[in-house]
C-alpha cells in the first residue's frame, strides 16, 4: 500500500531544493523559501496537492506520491 510522505518543515524543503539545484548559498535559500511560502505552496494547496500549514511552516503531500510522480518524471525530477 502506498503512503503519503511525512510532513517536513518549510526550511528543510527550501534547503533541499537549494542543494538539489547546486546553489546552496544563503541568498538562494532565502529566495526559495520566500517563493515557496508566498507563491508555490499556496497554489499547490489550492489544487489540493499539498497540505501547507503557515503557522507551523510544515508541508506534506495531500495525495499519494504516485499521483505526482508522472509529472515529476516528465519535468526531469526522477528519483525525487
Amino acid at each position: 500500500m502506498a503512503q503519503k510522505a511525512a510532513a517536513i518543515s518549510l526550511g528543510d524543503l527550501a534547503e533541499y531544493i537549494a542543494i538539489a539545484e547546486e546553489n546552496p548559498s544563503y541568498e538562494w535559500y532565502e529566495r526559495i523559501l520566500t517563493d515557496l511560502a508566498h507563491h508555490h505552496l499556496p497554489l499547490l494547496r489550492e489544487m489540493e496537492l499539498v497540505d501547507y500549514d503557515r503557522e507551523s511552516e510544515s508541508v506534506q503531500l495531500a495525495v499519494e506520491r504516485s499521483v505526482v510522480t508522472p509529472y515529476l518524471d516528465l519535468a526531469g525530477y526522477t528519483g525525487v
